[in-house]
């Protein structure tokens, strides 16, 4: 997974960094005011928890978050004193931020990195070296400082996890990672279980380090009791034999030497007190001694009393016996005292008193416990460092017999109790926490596996090879491997309808496409491809706005653009126009297009149809020709008929005439000359009927092929002279005279006859309707191009005459549609030119140029090589 999506600990998007660093004083104010109350077990052992709040706040800031992390642990610095152990503290926040970019960790193995490998080596050195704590003590005061950093660590993970239960939308804090969320949880279950664990094991245990301490005080009080009760007997045995032996001339050496083990003086009384007899010891002075031992003399008639008194040293040797090691033994009067220290608990102790928590007669402390703080303070500073259990001596009067021993062996044993407990639950959550990772690891990696398959998208496969061991993931993996196969097998039939409709379209003349209307100038992400064989253009690049005006008509080109504006007003509009093809021809198409709305938030698309009706067109154009041309030629048959005859007559009449004239010596010239006008007007007529009953006919006969420039100069040979004289110039020209088409002979002439004499009717309507007659040269030009890549020759005769209205235009090639007056006109030239240029395979038009009208005849040559005239 990668870093991005790490959770906690991931720098959110930058701030003023004036206010993120008086956040972080805030925040690190508040996590000092936690650290103040720590979560304390007792006996030293607590945990402090402020580095919760500056965790928190690492998302948002590391700037902020890095100065909370140093105001935090201040109370090591302040109250504590231990400037090493707040820098540990206080480097976590960038170091653990530093660790994690290394090692794209999450936050929680990156700071376990941290403290394994830095903050617990660096913090026990400062305890143990700096600080002087024993090495326990110290291994204590590193851990319970890391492993408090750390349980807030996991706290903050599992807190901001929390915080984003629940939300309908995302907060400011990032998603938490899976690994960093179930090691959050179980760190923190682990260490609150162990913390629950130190406190009540920490209690037994030192609740019986304590009875059995107390216990053997009691017991070394009793023993030494006992031993001084021996001492007493033998003193008073001693005594009665020195007496006995004074009696005799005095003790032997021997018991005078047996004696001074045991006592440094013995003074015989008399029953007022008054001194009988007297013994010392060798060295021992008058008066020496610490117990005084008073013996009854037996037999004496005065009633004397024997009182000895006991040395220090033989006293000593009898308390130092088995049964007191590891505890000291002290015997007190007003006189003196008596220590038995073998191990040098009370040396450095003047006042016993002041050092000892005394111990009742019942075996329990006299008092409260005190709140042993290892972590804090040494043990040389404690005020009662010693457990004492003191009593009378019932065999001396005046005695007082104490038996103490020290604190500090059964505080180390707890140290290192605690510490074993601690290690134990450092270990339960490393354990935990590894646990934690390979289970989360095996966890993402199958919902990796997933998410790779969804990634495909249309080819969305899953069929895990192995099987998790958590149930739901294993019932997940299961509900998604069914739903891939349902989802494959539904592709598969998508797949297959899809090449079915394509096929369809493919082959059906209708294009189908669709247009997105979010996006202005786009290509429709979906076009058939019918598009080409019904219009000729591919479809890539097709139906763009650009496309559209390329190849519309001009003519139609307003009126379609301005309903594809208003599409979204009008939701869809159906008409027919012309759209232009590769060849440069124009086709007749029917275009239905339909607004379709998306879902909301998902833009709005478009349905559009176009079918060639072209022939429909034609055919519609040669029904209305047809039916004109029938009726035309019904008449053209009456007309002939009855024309026939009258001309036929008064031709032959007028011929006969003129052969009888012409035989007569005299004649009138201006007879001959009317004549052969008769002659001429009656051949006229003839062929004005002729031309009319070839109007609903066709010519029939094979097409040959024709040099364009041959047709052309024989049509308008003829014309040169009439036009010259009337002041208008004639010119044929152009690249594609030497082009050839396929027709029958006279089909091209007659079609240029009728262009020219509807240019020169246009340059006379021009000299009829202006004032300024020199304005533009009267002219008509026949321009020939050749068209090599279209495989077409393009015949344009363009005149200088008053151009034709729109109007005009739509209805230029219908028969009978005339603009000239009543009887100079019946309106069939320009639609004879229509039908032949149709029939020739090309098609016509009509415009207007700067100076006039053009008319354009459009003819497919009949090859690439052009033909030389003869």
């Amino acid at each position: 997974m990668p870093a991005a999506a790490g959770g906690i600990g991931r720098v959110a998007a930058a701030e003023p960094p004036w206010r993120d660093l008086l956040l972080g004083a805030v925040v690190g104010i508040g996590g000092f005011a936690i650290n103040r109350v720590p979560l304390s077990v007792g006996w030293g052992v607590e945990f402090h928890l402020g580095a919760l709040l500056p965790f928190l706040l690492l998302p948002r800031s590391l700037p902020g978050a890095a100065l909370a992390g140093a105001l935090a642990p201040a109370h090591l610095l302040l109250v504590w004193n231990h400037p090493v152990a707040w820098a540990v503290t206080a480097c976590e926040i960038p170091l653990v931020a530093l660790v994690r970019r290394w090692t794209r960790a999450d936050l929680i193995s990156a700071d376990a990195v941290y403290w394994a490998v830095l903050g617990l080596p660096a913090a026990f050195l400062a305890y143990h070296f700096l600080s002087e704590f024993d090495a326990v003590p110290a291994m204590l005061a590193a851990l319970q400082q890391g492993l408090g950093s750390f349980f807030s660590v996991s706290l903050a993970s599992v807190a901001a996890m929390l915080l984003q239960l629940g939300r309908s939308r995302p907060g400011r804090l990032p998603p938490i990672p899976l690994r960093t969320a179930i090691a959050g949880i179980v760190s923190v279950v682990t260490i609150a279980t162990g913390i629950v664990i130190l406190a009540v094991d920490a209690r037994l245990y030192w609740r019986t380090l304590v009875d059995e301490r107390v216990s053997g005080i009691v017991r070394v009080r009793e023993r030494a009791d006992a031993m001084l009760e021996r001492l007493h007997r033998e003193a008073q045995a001693t005594v009665q034999a020195l007496v006995a032996a004074s009696r005799d001339g005095g003790p032997s050496p021997k018991l005078a030497a047996d004696a001074g083990q045991v006592l440094r003086t013995v003074e015989v009384q008399d029953h007022a007190g008054r001194p009988v007899w007297t013994w010392a010891a060798d060295g021992a002075a008058p008066g020496a001694g610490i117990a005084t031992v008073t013996v009854p003399l037996e037999g004496n008639q005065r009633r004397d009393t024997a009182v000895a008194t006991i040395g220090l040293q033989a006293m000593a040797s009898r308390l130092a016996g088995p049964g007191t090691r590891g505890a000291a033994v002290v015997v007190r009067d007003a006189g003196g005292t008596v220590r038995v220290d073998p191990a040098g608990i009370t040396e450095r102790i003047d006042d016993l008193d002041g050092h000892c928590l005394e111990v009742g007669q019942d075996g329990q402390p006299a008092a409260e416990l005190p709140d042993l703080r290892p972590m804090v303070a040494s043990i040389l500073s404690w005020t009662s460092p010693l457990f004492c259990s003191s009593a009378p001596v019932a065999a001396f009067p005046g005695l007082v017999l104490t038996a103490t021993m020290g604190v500090s062996e059964i505080v180390e044993r707890h140290h290192r109790a605690v510490l074993d407990t601690m290690l134990l639950v450092v270990g339960i959550c490393g354990l935990g926490v590894t646990a934690a990772g390979f289970l989360s690891t095996a966890t993402v990696r199958r919902i990796e596996m997933v998410r790779e398959a969804l990634a495909t998208g249309s080819d969305f496969r899953f069929e895990p090879r192995t099987e998790s061991g958590i149930a739901e993931i294993r019932l997940l993996e299961s509900d998604i491997g069914r739903l891939s196969r349902t989802l494959a097998r539904e592709a598969a039939e998508a797949a297959l309808m899809r090449r079915r409709m394509e096929t369809i379209a493919a082959h059906t003349p209708i294009v189908v496409y669709i247009l997105d209307l979010s996006k202005d100038d786009a290509a429709p992400p979906f076009v058939t491809r019918s598009i080409e064989p019904v219009l000729g253009h591919p479809p890539a690049g097709a139906l763009t706005p650009a496309w559209w005006t390329a190849n519309l008509h001009p003519e139609d080109a307003p009126r379609v653009m301005a309903e594809l504006g208003r599409l979204t007003e009008t939701g869809g509009f159906a008409a027919e126009f012309r759209l232009r093809g590769p060849d440069g021809a124009y086709r007749w198409v029917y275009h239905d297009l339909r607004l379709i709305e998306g879902a909301p938030g998902h833009p709005r698309e478009a349905v559009g149809i176009m079918i060639d009706v072209t022939q429909r067109k034609h055919s519609e154009t040669r029904l209305i020709e047809t039916a004109n041309l029938v009726a035309l030629g019904e008449m053209s048959a009456a007309v002939a008929h009855e024309l026939t005859q009258p001309l036929h007559v008064i031709g032959l009449a007028a011929e006969n005439l003129l052969d009888q004239v012409a035989t007569t010596a005299v004649v009138s010239e201006r007879a001959v000359i009317k004549l052969r006008d008769m002659v001429e007007q009656a051949h006229r007529a003839a062929g004005i009927v002729h031309r009319m009953r070839q109007l609903g006919r066709k010519e029939a006969g094979a097409p040959t092929p024709i040099r364009v420039g041959d047709a052309l100069e024989a049509a308008l040979r003829p014309l040169h002279v009439e036009l010259k004289a009337l002041g208008i110039t004639l010119v044929l020209e152009g690249d594609g005279l030497d082009s050839r088409i396929l027709g029958q002979p006279g089909l091209l002439e007659q079609v240029a006859i009728n262009l020219v004499l509807n240019a020169r009717d246009a340059i006379y309507q021009r000299h009829a309707d202006s004032d300024a007659m020199a304005e533009v040269e009267d002219r008509i030009a026949v321009l020939v191009t050749r068209r090599a890549v279209e495989r077409r020759v393009s015949i344009r005769v363009r005149d200088t005459g008053t151009g034709l209205d729109p109007a005009v235009l739509r209805r230029a090639f219908e028969p009978f549609f005339t603009t000239k007056e009543v009887g100079k006109g019946l309106g069939l030239g320009l639609a004879i030119c229509h039908g032949t240029v149709r029939d020739l395979g090309g098609h016509i038009e009509a415009r207007n140029w700067q100076h006039g009208a053009e008319f354009e005849v459009l003819l497919p040559v009949l090859d690439d090589a052009p033909a030389k005239s003869k």
